[in-house]
């Protein structure tokens, strides 16, 4: 038994030498050591992403392994105990239909576990979606209801207990305008 051996290939030749003295060879061979995980990127995610828990995730994750390799390796998405698997074709996994049903409102991380051709298991668990299911809520400071001016410039004023974009309308659709609160 050969112990701490670095990791990538070797080579190996059996003897064999009987009592007169005879020797014969295996020949060489070689084995590979490969006790590292592959390396699992989101290089296209862009971490705290917003979304919906009815809304799906697109992700592109990159997957390399110098070691065995990546012969029949899958992606494993794991979103808060919601389990996905891609299929990994060179090098990737990817997805326009990651599932969000059903996970509760903050941050969600996305855990990614890939193996390589001898099962050491990789993870990459350093990215979230941030779940938001529920509206701002808006409160208009001015102009209030019925309030009369004397002049044609009207400026609005609201405010929100979240970072939003307030849209509104004036005669009833006639005019629509854009904010930021």
């Amino acid at each position: 038994t050969l112990t701490n051996l670095a990791g990538g290939q070797h080579n190996y030749t059996l003897y064999g030498v009987d009592e007169a003295g005879n020797i014969n060879n295996s020949g060489q061979r070689n084995f590979i050591v490969d006790a590292t995980p592959p390396t699992i990127t989101l290089p296209e995610y862009t971490n705290a992403t917003f979304k919906r828990n009815t809304d799906t995730l697109t992700v592109n994750i990159s997957i390399s392994d110098s070691g065995s390799g990546l012969t029949g390796s899958v992606c494993l998405i794991d979103v808060n105990g919601t389990n996905q698997t891609l299929a990994l074709s060179n090098g990737w996994c990817n997805s326009t239909s990651v599932n969000l049903t059903n996970l509760t409102d903050g941050n969600q991380t996305i855990k990614v576990y890939a193996n390589d051709s001898v099962n050491n298991l990789g993870l990459n668990d350093s990215y979230v979606v941030k779940i938001d299911t529920t509206a701002p809520e808006v409160t208009i400071v001015s102009p209030t209801s019925g309030q009369t001016f004397s002049s044609s410039s009207i400026s609005f004023e609201l405010r929100t207990n979240e970072n939003s974009t307030c849209n509104y309308s004036v005669d009833a659709g006639v005019t629509n305008y854009s904010m930021t609160a």
